[in-house]
């Protein structure tokens, strides 16, 4: 229905901002403390839940947009460096 499909747009909408920020928070950090380029290294990104409420609709649409904007947030917080990782 529409409805779904407008909801699900939603998610990966609010996941993509909630992500963003916290990416570009933890790609500051890693940057300023000398570590490696890596995603991975953080529970945030590889849980990509942070900040879910059930409001939103799917939980998984909600990650995806999540890392999605998480991957873009750290890339700009750890100064651009790096196009892909």
């Amino acid at each position: 229905s529409r409805d779904y499909v407008d909801r699900s747009g939603y998610a990966f909408d609010m996941g993509r901002q909630k992500g963003h920020e916290k990416g570009l928070e933890k790609g500051r950090k890693d940057w300023s403390k000398g570590r490696s380029f890596d995603l991975n290294r953080h529970d945030a990104y590889r849980d990509a839940d942070d900040g879910y409420h059930s409001d939103y609709g799917s939980k998984a649409v909600y990650r995806d947009g999540f890392r999605r904007g998480f991957e873009e947030g750290y890339r700009e917080g750890y100064g651009g460096r790096f196009s892909r990782y």
